[in-house]
């Protein structure tokens, strides 16, 4: 049977990030467990948008440094800190736009690297659940060791982001787009990892992020204030999703176990340190912002996988700015039979034609956020004044 540990502790303190990692990587046999001497090691942190650190957005330097030093103490033959950056340029030089890493790198004598920059080698999976060929960053398929330094936070559009959604990076921002663009990115997320999973893990909650948080709006820091870590991204993630409360369905996370990238059995995953339940709290999710800042939306998950729940906030992402033009109901996932509702509603997915008595029902499995959007436009729930600039 397959047994993973992950290792949580408690991170009160910023400055006492060397002993908090200490405490994490001993309860997995120390980072000589992941680093031999001579071994080229790549640390991948997560710099979302360049948000500040205090956002929950983006990996804390000192964490960073202070897993530097860990590695540095095994005597690898190079470390290299990585992320794809495409939107600040693809220079090296450009990778990292805070003068924190600039300055990190100098003390400790690291190289800094932008996976954007490539060069990258096009793959494949058989059986894969991306359509076509993923090309993957060669320094990430030559390096003997791949540390993965993700934040804890939530994502309006994969419900989380942690350990697995971090290796989104390992392809170019190109890739990135397109996958976004025709809503496969929890396809191509199971695909890289697949290609090159992590050798380990390091969580970044110090601060961590809720709401719609990942990739777009980092305004609600989270005050985790823990530590986590472990060689299985599986059972990594699916211990940071309860320490966020998290119990959605999220495909990408359930494929990925399928697919063997690791256990999301709770009775095959073993925590070291603190437990779950000193530690967690409920963060607020995508969907339950999304309806704080659209007064008169009503988001009425009945169950769904991320399918349905993404085409959904994807299609309201967009509205942001204006807001929407009067109330209505988004319903999606099988659940239990609502009666009626006060307001018109959209109905989207296969799953939830028992809903479609509710209002317009979207077929599909999942639902399209095109089709959502045009829907909303439709029945005009949205002002189409401003249609031109969005």
């Amino acid at each position: 049977m397959h047994h993973a540990i992950v290792s949580l502790h408690r991170w009160d303190d910023l400055a006492g990030v060397d002993d908090v990692l200490s405490h994490c990587l001993q309860e997995l046999g120390g980072m000589a467990a992941f680093v031999r001497p001579g071994q080229t090691v790549v640390i991948k942190p997560n710099l979302t948008a360049d948000a500040p650190e205090a956002s929950g957005g983006t990996t804390h330097v000192a964490l960073a440094e202070a897993v530097v030093r860990q590695v540095q103490a095994c005597r690898p033959g190079s470390i290299v800190v990585a992320e794809g950056t495409g939107m600040f340029g693809l220079a090296h030089e450009t990778a990292f736009p805070r003068p924190e890493w600039r300055a990190m790198a100098a003390r400790t004598g690291i190289e800094l690297y932008n996976l954007d920059a490539g060069p990258h080698t096009a793959l494949s999976i058989d059986n894969g659940r991306y359509p076509g060929e993923l090309p993957i960053a060669d320094l990430l398929l030559q390096a003997d060791v791949l540390i993965t330094l993700p934040c804890l936070k939530t994502h309006i559009t994969t419900d989380y982001t942690v350990a697995l959604k971090n290796a989104y990076a390992h392809v170019p921002q190109a890739t990135r787009t397109l996958a976004h663009r025709h809503y496969r990115v929890e396809h191509a997320l199971v695909d890289i990892n697949r290609l090159r999973p992590p050798d380990l893990v390091i969580v970044d909650g110090y601060d961590g992020a809720e709401g719609i948080a990942g990739g777009i709006k980092f305004d609600r820091p989270a005050s985790a204030r823990l530590m986590m870590a472990g060689a299985d991204p599986v059972a990594v993630d699916v211990i940071a999703r309860q320490l966020m409360g998290m119990s959605c369905r999220t495909r990408y996370l359930e494929w990925a176990a399928a697919d063997g990238l690791g256990t999301s059995r709770s009775d095959e995953i073993e925590v070291r340190g603190e437990p779950v339940q000193a530690l967690g709290r409920r963060f607020q999710t995508g969907a339950e912002e999304m309806c704080e800042l659209l007064p008169g939306l009503q988001i009425i998950d009945q169950g769904a996988c991320s399918g349905c729940r993404v085409a959904a906030l994807s299609a309201l992402q967009r509205y942001l700015e204006q807001g929407i033009a009067k109330p209505f109901a988004l319903v999606f996932g099988e659940g239990d039979k609502i009666a009626s509702l006060d307001r018109p509603a959209l109905v989207l997915g296969n799953c939830a034609s028992r809903h479609a008595h509710l209002g317009t029902w979207i077929s599909g499995c999942p639902a399209s956020a095109d089709a959502v959007r045009e829907a909303m436009e439709a029945q005009e729930m949205v002002c189409l004044k401003c249609r031109h600039l969005i």
